[in-house]
């Protein structure tokens, strides 16, 4: 009790509030939870996330043991020795902490994520090709292709960060992983 609080109902400000002052956060919901954007959060807030390997960001965002920690599903023991190993090593807990704020700071972050965007979208032929000089066109002017033209393939241009390939992870491939790097 004099480490964990249980603070009931908190707005955004107050949620971010109490992250940017932890030092672990754990994200418990399942599969239901989609990406579950809580991580991203938690990870720019300088937490060492330990997270359920189902919610749809864990397997993108966390690299088990260098940025944060995965356990499998349903396995509260699992979830129960990961959080005690990084109370009992503050120093673990901090680095896994601030490569997790890295990771959003330096890759998983608005910026990127447009950049690689407006790159991807010019690639695949939606948006024009453009000199540093011109200026984005309107959103009056039509860029996009013919609806009749078939659509590009998608060129595969980052292997990780936003806009790189996401395939269906099996959830075997995820236990392995899990596994592998406890």
């Amino acid at each position: 009790t004099d480490v964990i609080t249980f603070p009931g109902f908190q707005g955004p400000e107050e949620v971010r509030a109490a992250m940017e002052k932890s030092e672990i956060y754990l994200v418990t919901s399942d599969r239901k939870e989609g990406w579950g954007a809580v991580v991203n959060e938690a990870m720019n807030s300088g937490c060492a996330v330990v997270t359920d390997h189902m919610i749809g960001a864990a397997p993108w965002l966390i690299r088990q043991g260098e940025n944060g920690r995965m356990y499998r599903d349903g396995e509260e023991q699992e979830l129960f020795q990961t959080v005690e190993r990084l109370l009992r090593d503050p120093g673990e807990c901090r680095r896994l902490g601030e490569n997790a704020q890295q990771t959003i700071v330096g890759e998983w972050n608005a910026r990127t994520a447009a950049e690689r965007l407006i790159e991807l979208c010019r690639k695949m032929k939606f948006l024009p090709e453009m000199s540093e000089e011109q200026e984005i066109p309107d959103a009056g002017q039509d860029v996009m292709q013919d609806i009749t033209t078939p659509a590009p393939v998608i060129p595969q241009l980052w292997n990780d960060g936003p806009c790189s390939p996401a395939p269906v992870i099996p959830e075997r491939s995820m236990y392995r992983r899990i596994n592998s790097e406890q």
